[in-house]
């Protein structure tokens, strides 16, 4: 058995993070694991690293404001960059050994990790500065995550930790309250890979972040949750996941 703190979108606001995690810890705690749900900022331009050790074992997923090229280089030196060319690299190579990285069909204590997803505001940022196409689901990432289901078997998977969620569920409310009650949801490619995993799966829990609102639901028998980011304050949103 273990108990998980799942963590939504920080966007580097990591002051407010760690408040977070201090209010969980006096209200839910303690925990075996922080699990953080992608948009941590890892590598953003103007971003610095994630300072605070925490005991617990501290795992991540990417979202669609992470620095992908860096991710995809974490075991290269610099990032495989120019040192110069990078900024903080070395804490940044730090925070890398207090925290893993749960790459896109990543599997532990039988949660599977997919992160990944697209960026509504991709026209105001610049490819290789502070969007990366690598921000989407790949067919390597698509394979790579049927290959690990079939190998872990989908039985022995009780819980999905993704960035976006699958087309099955409904994210249109949300969108009308940030964009307006005209507002559609998109089902892109990432959300109908999501849904085949889901189907394949049947996992009985998904915990998601990305569209920075509180929503829930039951679909096909799954809880789903989609957790607000990270907003600093004295009621701050999190799950606990029990395992």
């Amino acid at each position: 058995m273990g108990r998980a703190l799942i963590v939504p979108d920080v966007h580097g606001a990591f002051g407010s993070a760690d408040d977070l995690i201090a209010h969980a810890r006096k209200v839910d705690g303690p925990f075996d694991q922080i699990i953080q749900l992608g948009d941590m900022g890892f590598g953003f331009p103007g971003v610095r690293p994630w300072k605070t050790v925490y005991e617990e074992v501290c795992r991540f997923i990417c979202g669609n404001h992470d620095n992908h090229e860096m991710l995809a280089n974490r075991h290269k030196p610099n990032f495989g960059h120019d040192p110069y060319h990078v900024m903080w690299p070395r804490k940044w190579e730090d925070f890398l050994e207090r925290w893993e990285y749960m790459p896109r069909g990543s599997h532990a204590d039988g949660i599977l990790f997919i992160g990944g997803a697209s960026s509504i505001d991709r026209h105001n940022r610049t490819a290789g500065v502070d969007w990366w196409a690598a921000e989407n689901i790949s067919y390597e990432d698509e394979e790579r995550t049927l290959n690990i289901i079939e190998e872990v078997g989908a039985s022995n998977i009780h819980t999905v930790i993704t960035h976006d969620c699958p087309a099955g569920f409904s994210m249109e409310r949300p969108l009308q309250i940030h964009h307006g009650p005209h507002a559609k949801e998109r089902i892109d490619n990432n959300r109908k890979f999501l849904e085949h995993v889901r189907k394949i799966v049947e996992p009985e829990r998904w915990y998601f972040g990305h569209y920075h609102f509180n929503w829930s639901g039951t679909t096909d028998g799954c809880e789903w949750q989609c957790i607000d980011m990270v907003r600093g304050g004295t009621d701050p949103s999190y799950a606990v996941l029990e395992f």
